[in-house]
This record gives structure tokens, sequence and C-alpha cells, in this order.
């Protein structure tokens, strides 16, 4: 729970370095914190659903879906029965981290039961449903990551910041600075897509490259740990699935996908190296 002093004293510096605040919340109880003529808490709702709530899904444009490993066997029900009432459905792995191979291969299956009701129904309303692991690199001509660190910071309820909400929810020591002394990270450039060798070389742009579970998986912000190379192109793999049937029903892409034969960039790095050898 963040009190009003620290909610004052975070516009306040957002102000100060020309940054505008997004609050992640359920609910603000503070009237009289912000000045200006038009208030920055304008309401925009979009629905968070779980595996056990999917049911009682309301109509909404945007929708989150979260979903962890045990979730896997019921993903393409609970897109389809999302889809229903949204047009969009932004899907969110919690556990990433603990995944294995045999619950790539289930997330496989499951991407392509989706991505065939995806076919069928843009065929049919002329519209393709996005979900954003699917569709979202149709639009995409490089890379669109998290920007965490980059143009995005977070201030916790302690008045401290951090590069997103991961490090702080994970540890409390993880800040990059407070309110009182400002932000400050060390090595920033390590946090910029110039300084990650293996996503420079990699064309799946609709990947988050989460820096908080490269810095927990590989220990640096900029080494992407091969689980999430792996989850991207499984994803870019049934994206190209897609588009090359669309494209065939008269479907047009800013972003034409090329078939890959890895599923990890650091092979296409190593495979230059190897012919040195």
């Amino acid at each position: 729970i963040m009190s009003e002093e620290i909610m004052k004293k975070g516009i306040a510096f957002s102000d100060e370095n020309d940054m505008i605040p997004i609050f992640l919340t359920n609910e603000l109880h503070s009237e009289n914190c912000i000045s200006g003529e038009q208030s920055i808490l304008d309401k925009v709702d979009m629905p968070v659903y779980r595996n056990e709530n999917i049911l009682n899904n309301i109509s909404a444009p945007n929708c989150i879906l979260l979903m962890t490993k045990n979730d896997i066997d019921n993903l393409c029900q609970n897109v389809l029965s999302l889809f229903k009432s949204s047009t969009r459905v932004n899907l969110v792995i919690q556990d990433l981290d603990e995944w294995d191979k045999d619950d790539l291969a289930k997330y496989q299956f499951e991407l392509e039961a989706i991505a065939l009701e995806i076919i069928a129904i843009a065929n049919k309303i002329q519209e393709i449903p996005e979900i954003n692991v699917l569709t979202d690199i149709f639009d995409l001509k490089s890379m669109s990551n998290c920007d965490a660190g980059i143009k995005s910071y977070t201030l916790a309820p302690n008045g401290k910041f951090y590069l997103c909400p991961a490090f702080y929810f994970d540890n409390p020591n993880n800040s990059i600075g407070s309110l009182e002394e400002g932000i400050n990270i060390n090595n920033p450039e390590l946090l910029m897509l110039s300084k990650a060798p293996i996503c420079n070389a990699c064309d799946a742009f609709h990947c988050q490259r989460c820096k908080y579970l490269n810095q927990k998986l590989t220990g640096e912000y900029n080494t992407p740990s091969s689980i999430q190379c792996n989850i991207s192109h499984i994803e870019r793999r049934v994206s190209f699935n897609i588009q090359k049937e669309l494209i065939k029903n008269g479907f047009q892409f800013d972003n034409i996908l090329q078939a890959i034969d890895y599923i990890d960039p650091l092979t296409k790095i190593y495979k230059p190296l190897t012919k040195c050898l």
C-alpha cells in the first residue's frame, strides 16, 4: 500500500524530471494530490483473468490473461472464451523461469490450436483477433521489448526506485535509488538493446526481453536465458504459420516473417564461429 505522502512525492519527482507517472493499482483513494487542469488518473479498465475465473469474463476490448505452467493445457480454451468478449488478449506468463521442455511442448501445442482458430475467425470476419504473443509481431519491423530501466522506472511504496515491479517483489533491496537520492543505475548502457549481442541477432521482435528474468537466470541484464529465447521462437514459428495462411487469403502485413531453422538465436551466432574453427 502506497501512502499519500509517497504518492505526492512521486508525482513531484515526475514533474521535476519530465516523466509521466503511471499508477498500477486497484483503486486510488487520494483526491487532492494532482495539480493541473487535467487529471493523470484517467480510468482505463482492462480486466485481468486467471484460469479459475475465465468463465466470468466481461465485455471489454482488451483483457489480460495470467498463466502459469499449471494452466497450459487450458490455454486455447481460455483464449477462445475471451475472444467471445474481447478483440485482444494480452497473455502474461507468471512463472517462465520454472518451465521445462515438456511445458514448452505443451505450450506449442496450445498455440498451434489457437492459430487454427485465429485463421478461421480472420477469414470469416476479415479481421485478425489479437493475442500479443502471436499477432503483435505482424506489425513490428524492429525490437519492441520492455523498456524498464530505459524509459520506465518503478516507484515502490517504500519510496525507492526499481527497474521494474518484479525486482521489488523479488527483493526490496534491489533498488536503483530513492525519492531523496534520485535514480542511479550501475552500467546503464547494459540495459540497451545495442549492448545485447544475442538479441541483436534475433528477429523475434515481439519478445519481452525481460531484464528481471535475464538477471535472475543468467546474472546479466542484457543476456537472455535460453527459456526466454525458446518460448519467443516457438511463438514466432506459430506466427509464421498464421501469416502464411492469411496471406493466401489476401491479408497484408507490415512485417513479413521468414522461415528460420533455429529456435534459439544463440545457434545463429555459433554457426559462423563453428565454421571458423
